[in-house]
């Protein structure tokens, strides 16, 4: 697991997107990150396996998952009367864990997760959202321009995340690299 945000990000980019990336993640995921991508029936444009790098919300990253949900329903199974509590895996809420399919997907999943997972976190701290609404209420935003996608390519790179030939995103020597 590693911050999506870098020391250097407060001069290459706008005070908008050192907040968000701030609250992403960047992790390779486990064989409970696959298997909790199946039970969500999660939309991919790559296959997600165990390895594969992905983007999540830090304040969501650690509410419990696994078989701890219990949707109340039941299914038939032998014994106890035929009937028994089934289990249900306990979901994340939408848009807190993404797996781009190219490390030049990162920066619009990032914008992705700002507009459909920021205002509905369930975890987000009140501080956050407050400054995040005075930096939308602030005048435009400078240093966010072309040459901000090419600095997150940069970082990207420098962490050792690399694209993979079917799709999907791993690192280069199977660890986050430090520059």
């Amino acid at each position: 697991v590693r911050p999506l945000s870098d020391p250097r990000d407060n001069v290459c980019l706008s005070p908008m997107y050192c907040l968000i990336r701030s609250q992403l993640e960047l992790f390779a995921a486990t064989a409970d990150d696959v298997k909790d991508r199946s039970a969500r029936g999660g939309v991919s444009h790559c296959a997600v396996e165990t390895g594969t790098i992905g983007l999540r919300c830090v304040h969501c990253a650690s509410l419990p998952r696994g078989g701890d949900g219990d949707s109340g329903e039941y299914s038939k199974c032998a014994g106890n009367g035929g009937r028994r509590r089934r289990q249900q895996r306990a979901l994340l809420p939408r848009g807190a864990v993404c797996y781009p399919a190219s490390v030049r997907l990162v920066y619009q999943t990032a914008r992705n997760w700002q507009r459909y997972h920021f205002s509905t976190c369930p975890s987000m701290p009140e501080t956050i959202r407050t400054q995040y609404r005075e930096l939308l209420n602030a005048k435009k935003q400078s240093r966010s321009g072309k040459d901000s996608k090419v600095y997150w390519l940069e970082r990207l790179s420098g962490m050792g995340l690399v694209d993979t030939p079917d799709g999907g995103i791993r690192l280069r020597n199977g660890k986050f690299e430090s520059e």
